[in-house]
This record gives C-alpha cells, sequence and structure tokens, in this order.
C-alpha cells in the first residue's frame, strides 16, 4: 500500500471527524437556542410532541454516533494508537486504499447530511 495515499486518507478522515465535532457542537447550540425561545413563547415543539423527540436530538444523536464509527475506525487504522494522538501523521495498515477512500467519502457524505442546512432564525 501506498503510503502517501494511506496518510492522505487518514488525515481526510480526521478532518472529517473534527468537522463532525464542530457540527455536534453547534447543534448543541442551537437546541439550547430553540429550548430557550420555546420557553419564551410558551410553544412546543411538534415533533416532540408526536415522535417524543425533536429533530435536533435526532440529528444530534445521529452525529454522536457518526464520530464514534470516525474514532474506532481512527483508532483501528492508526495501528493502535489513540484516537487522541492522531493527527494525521499515521499510516493506514492492513486496508486497500480504493476501500479506504470509499469509506471517506461516505462518512463524508452523512457529515454532509447532519449539518444543519441553516442557522436557527433569530427572532
Amino acid at each position: 500500500m501506498k503510503t502517501n495515499a494511506s496518510q492522505t486518507i487518514l488525515a481526510e478522515t480526521v478532518r472529517t471527524r473534527d468537522e463532525a465535532r464542530r457540527v455536534l457542537e453547534q447543534l448543541h447550540q442551537d437546541k439550547a437556542v430553540l429550548e430557550s425561545r420555546m420557553t419564551s413563547h410558551r410553544s412546543e415543539d411538534a415533533m416532540r410532541i408526536v415522535t417524543g423527540r425533536m429533530a435536533i436530538e435526532n440529528a444530534i444523536e445521529s452525529s454522536r454516533r457518526l464520530i464514534d464509527r470516525l474514532d474506532k475506525t481512527l483508532a483501528r487504522a492508526g495501528g493502535g494508537l489513540a484516537v487522541a494522538d492522531i493527527d494525521g501523521a499515521g499510516a493506514l495498515r492492513h486496508r486497500d486504499d480504493h476501500e479506504d477512500a470509499l469509506r471517506v467519502e461516505t462518512v463524508q457524505a452523512a457529515l454532509d447530511r447532519l449539518k444543519p442546512a441553516r442557522s436557527v432564525p433569530t427572532a
């Protein structure tokens, strides 16, 4: 396997994981704003009434699961390094470059679906 391709894939996966963490943080902030506004306007979330959960709560949970999968993938790919130690300098081992590229593309597509379509409107 080519080391440069492996390092590129690992670095891209780290960047994707880091972006997913930023999206998760933004979702938490948006949820707090929404809850505050609903409280101040004495309104309820229709999705929560019907399903028991707000749509943003589902997005938060999906983001957490994605980050978990990325962390596990990075830990395996990093040859046993702790996830926090993987910074793109390590090399993927025992993986086919094409398979890894497809995995990164799939993860990136999932991340793109989780990004808020727009920010929370201000009142």
